[in-house]
C-alpha cells in the first residue's frame, strides 16, 4: 500500500483510504452535495432574479452583493469536512461558513437561471513537491466557478472574482 500516510507528510491525510487527488475528488463533491440548497427558503432570497432580464454575469454580481451585505462569514477552525449545515439555519442566522455561502450562491444562481459549479482550489504555493497527497491543509476552499472566473464567498468586502490567491489547482467533478 503506497498510500500516504500521516507519519511521512507530518500532517493528517484527507480521506487518508485515498491514494490521490483524483480518487478524492469523488468524496469532496459527494460531501459538498449531500445538503439540498435548491429549497423554497433559498427561493423566496431574490426571487426577481428568475425572471430578470439582465445579463447572467449582472444577475451573479447581484447575487454576491446580497450575499456579501446579508450574511457573515464564519468559518469553524475544527470542522474538517466539506458538509454544509442547512439552508433553512442559514438564512435564519444570517452567518456561515465559506462553504454554506458557496452553496448558497451556486443555489440561488440557479434559481436565476444560471449554472455554476462548485471547485475546490488546491494553492499552488502548500504543494510543490506533493501536489498528489491528498491532504486536507492544501484546500485552498471551496469556491462557484463560472466562465472561468473564481468566485470566493469567504472574503468580505471583495471584488466579485477576487480569490486571494495569484495561482491554484482547481478540483471539479466534471
Amino acid at each position: 500500500n503506497n498510500k500516504p500516510s500521516f507519519w511521512i507528510i507530518g500532517m493528517p491525510v484527507f480521506y487518508s483510504t485515498q491514494a490521490n487527488w483524483s480518487d478524492a475528488v469523488p468524496m469532496l463533491f459527494k460531501q459538498f452535495k449531500s445538503v439540498n440548497y435548491e429549497t423554497d427558503a433559498v427561493k423566496k432570497l431574490m426571487p426577481e432574479l428568475a425572471s430578470s432580464k439582465e445579463s447572467n454575469e449582472t444577475k451573479l454580481h447581484l447575487i454576491y452583493d446580497y450575499i456579501q451585505k446579508n450574511f457573515i462569514i464564519k468559518d469553524n477552525s475544527t470542522d474538517n469536512d466539506f458538509i454544509p449545515q442547512l439552508p433553512e439555519k442559514l438564512i435564519v442566522q444570517h452567518f456561515g461558513s465559506s462553504r454554506e455561502l458557496t452553496a448558497l450562491f451556486i443555489a440561488m444562481a440557479k434559481n436565476a437561471g444560471i449554472e455554476v459549479k462548485p471547485v475546490f482550489a488546491l494553492s499552488q504555493t502548500k504543494i510543490k513537491e506533493i501536489k498528489d497527497i491528498p491532504c486536507r491543509d492544501f484546500i485552498e476552499g471551496i469556491y462557484a466557478f463560472y466562465n472561468n472566473t473564481v468566485i470566493n464567498l469567504s472574503l468580505k468586502n471583495a471584488p466579485f472574482g477576487y480569490t486571494g490567491f495569484e495561482k491554484a489547482y482547481l478540483l471539479t467533478d466534471d
